[in-house]
């Protein structure tokens, strides 16, 4: 378990934060979300055609309004998907 531990860390060195920005959003659908709740859709705030405000986009720097999308499209909420993201960069520091 220790080498593949060891190998694991030697691996993620390697990988960019855009490679693994873009790995996370294509593998977002293997999250279980059974257990979230429907977001309540208002409309409101909506700055751009993809119904993504800038203040949201905001909150993700480096993430692009796409990968923000396809979360949004799987199932997330903007505020989930916040917290997911301030998750993975405390654990990628």
């Amino acid at each position: 378990l220790k080498n593949l531990e060891n190998k694991a860390n030697a691996a993620k060195d390697l990988v960019s934060l855009d490679e693994q920005n873009l790995m996370i959003a294509e593998n977002s659908t293997e999250v279980a979300t059974e257990e979230w709740t429907a977001p309540v859709l208002d409309g409101s705030t909506q700055a751009s055609d993809s119904g993504i405000s800038a203040e949201d986009v905001a909150k993700f720097p480096g993430w692009t309004e796409e990968i923000i999308q396809r979360y949004l499209d799987s199932g997330w909420t903007i505020e989930q998907l916040s917290q997911y993201y301030q998750e993975q960069i405390e654990n990628n520091q």
